[in-house]
């Protein structure tokens, strides 16, 4: 695989090193490095901006089983009938 599509890379064949890069990269004029440092900034850039980020799901969690209010939790019963209630609204039935 050859890093720079202007220069005649015998690395095709050669196992590619951390060390053998730099060396290529060395021997580049210094406009050609910096505009690969611009290139694989702007590269890891967009990976780093495109991953969404984590959420913390077992506060979330812990969240949902806190007590929100002096209220007792909903019956089955009462759940059931607020269920029919919206399928009623939804589906007239």
């Amino acid at each position: 695989m050859c890093l720079h599509s202007s220069y005649n890379c015998q690395m095709e064949t050669e196992t590619i090193t951390y060390e053998l890069i730099l060396e290529t990269v060395r021997s580049w004029p210094k406009a050609d490095q910096l505009r690969l440092v611009i290139e694989i900034l702007e590269m890891v850039e967009a990976e780093i901006t495109a991953k969404p980020t984590a959420k913390n799901t077992l506060d979330q969690a812990y969240g949902l089983l806190r007590k929100h209010s002096d209220e007792p939790a909903p019956t089955d019963e009462e759940v059931e009938q607020w269920l029919e209630e919206e399928r009623w609204k939804k589906y007239g039935r």
